[in-house]
Parts: structure tokens; sequence; C-alpha cells
């Protein structure tokens, strides 16, 4: 009788445990965005370095501090899979400083790609200028840019910012172009302060 009801324990506890295993539903979370050619597909845990004075590294930690301190009209960042700073990217920053504010954020950044609406599949690169709510609705109406808001933390205001496709180098340079001058008049009063500075302020053409 002990053996038999040994057993039926067995049986039941058996029994239990598959129609436990039936209930569990094992949700597999989808991998995080990796770099282009990226085998270890590595989590983004650290700033990378864009070798330019004029491109900033930008992550999760550090986007809120760069826009509060920036001091420029407009805010641009290159949204990117590849391991290196585009040399088209740096060129163009060294000669729109002090017009743009210019950062690079790598598509690791699973915080940052969530809140720009950049999904796991979507093509890359793309550009995000941020600016005021004039010029974003200007640009948003003349180019078709994505337009969206975007705060940075709970202690700021939030930003007008637009999107661009995922476009070829030429085509995001183009793009970018526009994005920093659709409105001229905020441009030259930025040029015309610029210009007040000394020869040694100035920056030159940086690579």
């Amino acid at each position: 009788q002990q053996l038999h009801a040994r057993k039926d324990q067995q049986l039941h506890a058996r029994k239990d445990q598959q129609l436990h295993a039936r209930k569990v539903v094992v949700k597999s979370k989808l991998p995080h965005r990796s770099l282009a050619n990226d085998q270890v597909n590595a989590p983004h845990v650290s700033l990378h370095q864009t070798r330019s004075p004029f491109v900033f590294p930008i992550d999760t930690s550090n986007i809120a501090k760069f826009m509060a301190e920036s001091k420029t009209p407009f805010n641009a960042f290159l949204i990117t899979e590849n391991k290196e700073t585009p040399e088209w990217y740096k060129i163009f920053a060294s000669e729109n400083d002090g017009v743009c504010t210019f950062g690079e954020i790598r598509c690791t950044d699973d915080q940052l790609m969530k809140s720009f609406a950049i999904s796991i599949t979507d093509p890359l690169p793309v550009i995000i200028v941020m600016t005021g709510y004039a010029e974003a609705i200007k640009a948003w109406r003349l180019y078709s840019f994505s337009l969206f808001m975007y705060k940075p933390n709970e202690g700021m205001e939030s930003f007008f910012a637009y999107k661009s496709a995922a476009l070829t180098p030429e085509s995001l340079m183009s793009c970018l172009d526009k994005a920093i001058r659709v409105d001229t008049k905020l441009r030259d009063g930025q040029s015309a302060m610029l210009s007040t500075r000394s020869e040694q302020d100035k920056g030159g053409k940086w690579y």
C-alpha cells in the first residue's frame, strides 16, 4: 500500500509539473540593436570617440546636459549603426560651428532609440534636428520631415524636433543643410553675433 501511495504521489507530481509547464509562456526578449558588422552584439555601456572637436558623442547619460549647455539655435544628431564617425559629418560640423551644435548617437542606446521612435528594424542613418517651435514647423512644412517633441528630463522644457528619412550620406548632408537654414533670419543673426568674436576664438575647418 505504501508503494502504491508513493507511486500515486509521483504520478500526481508529474501531472502538476506538466500542467504548470503548459501555463508558463516564455516571452523571448528581442535583442538590442547592434552596430554594423558587430558579431558580439554587445549592449551600449559607454560613450564612443568621434575624433572631432565639433562632433560630441551622445547617449542617455549626457543628452540632457548637452541640450542645456547648447548655445546654438539648432542641435543636430546623427543616428548611426557605424563604429566610426563619418568624414562628411565631421566636415559639415566644422563648417557650421556656432550655428548648430552636432552630436552623434549610436543605435545601441536602446533608451534613446525608443525616445526617437526608431525601431530595431528601421533603416539607418537618420538625422534629428532639435530647435524652436517656429523653425520646426517651417521645416516640417517645407521638407516633409517627421515632426515630434522631445523632453530630455523632467526638469527641462520639451524641444521641437524633426527627423529625416534614412538616406545616403550625400542626401543626409543636403537634408541637414536645409534643416539648419530653414530660418535665414535666425541663422543670419547667429552668424552676425559670431562674427564679433576675435579671430583667435573662431574655429577653422577641422576633420
